[in-house]
């Protein structure tokens, strides 16, 4: 496993002293390229002296290949964040607390050679971590689905206790269902990692203690112990924020792609207005005005420009231009308005009385109100 490190401070020196002093089972992990601006920092010097890439700009790990995961080590949320944004799917990215956590659950398993007082250091340590310095949700999850341990943020989340959740499947718990995640769209990555060996990662549903969805990310690592694997230890990360705010950027996206339809029919559909409203015009040159083709005529023609102004509006809505508002006469509006329906309410044996004479009385009325 290649890793990366973000943040060339004290932790990363005694992570490049740690890892090799360290014996893994499962995984090999071999730290590659460490970035940090300063470049007096202890673990930015002692990753140049051991010939190990060094930047001031983590984003160059981003286009580096055989990179497995990143380590930020800053303490900074809104690098960690950014390191999530960018990184490829393939890439794992843990802060440092997850990664001490690990290792730490890996001394406990091998108790047989600790003394009782490391066993209880190493539990404390181990219970504080989850419980305070990690704020997202970790399981300790069996082979046969069961919870082994639980932290108070998940706790905390579902409005559970520790006893309610102890012993349980962990489908029942983060999915309030009676049977293991499985298909193509709930990819169990508990089973992934028990027949890997390896961490895995994948997005899932919950459900709240309000059951309402929440989108997490969910990554699994094995625990191992004597060399065989005894379950997984499981860091789901809310992601519903993040979803949500592609589901917003998509939907943009969507009505940008209508905007740039729009304009494209506008302008095609502009091209054989012009035509009927110039024919109507012309006829209407060679008919008297009292004959009752003229009215006709001049009803296609009001009706064609009608068109050209919702063409005319569609643009404007694809080029994201200000409404203008204007003065308009109210009798035109209603007058156009019956033009409009008079045929649809006549098969309705309809009957539309127009009166126009009370309208400016009752606008001056409302305005002296």
């Amino acid at each position: 496993m290649n890793i990366a490190v973000v943040g060339g401070g004290t932790r990363c020196a005694q992570l490049l002293q740690l890892i090799p002093q360290h014996t893994f089972k499962g995984i090999h992990p071999n730290i590659v390229a460490v970035a940090d601006i300063n470049k007096n920092a202890p673990g930015f010097v002692l990753a140049k002296e051991k010939g190990i890439f060094t930047t001031a700009n983590y984003n160059d790990f981003f286009a580096m290949a055989g990179i497995n995961m990143i380590i930020e080590l800053t303490g900074r949320m809104d690098i960690y964040n950014d390191i999530l944004r960018k990184k490829k799917d393939s890439v794992r990215a843990i802060s440092t607390s997850t990664a001490q956590l690990f290792w730490e659950i890996a001394r406990v398993s091998t108790k047989q050679k600790k003394t009782s007082q490391e066993l209880l250091e190493a539990k404390a340590l181990y219970k504080t971590m989850i419980n305070e310095l990690i704020q997202e949700d970790v399981l300790v999850i069996g082979h046969d689905y069961r919870i082994i341990d639980v932290n108070n943020t998940v706790l905390n989340r579902l409005g559970l206790k520790k006893e309610e959740v102890i012993g349980k499947y962990c489908y029942e718990i983060t999915h309030r269902q009676s049977f293991p995640c499985t298909g193509e769209k709930h990819p169990c990555p508990l089973i992934e990692t028990m027949e890997t060996i390896e961490p895995s990662q994948t997005t899932h549903v919950h459900r709240d203690k309000d059951d309402k969805e929440i989108y997490y990310s969910i990554s699994t690592y094995p625990l191992i112990e004597d060399g065989d694997i005894i379950g997984v230890i499981e860091m789901s990360r809310d992601i519903t924020k993040e979803i949500n705010v592609q589901k917003a950027m998509m939907q943009q996206e969507k009505l940008a792609s209508i905007g740039r339809l729009s304009a494209g029919v506008a302008h095609e559909i502009n091209n054989p207005l012009t035509t009927i409203l110039t024919t109507s015009m012309l006829l209407q040159e060679d008919i008297p005005s009292d004959d009752p083709m003229y009215a006709e005529l001049e009803t296609i023609a009001n009706e064609t420009l009608r068109c050209r102004k919702i063409v005319t509006s569609l643009l404007d809505f694809a080029r994201q231009t200000k409404p203008n508002k204007k003065p308009n006469d109210i009798n035109n509006i209603v007058t156009e308005s019956v033009l409009l329906t008079q045929k649809q309410v006549a098969f309705k044996d309809v009957e539309v009385l127009k009166d126009l004479t009370r309208l400016p009385l009752a606008i001056k009325l409302l305005k002296s109100r």
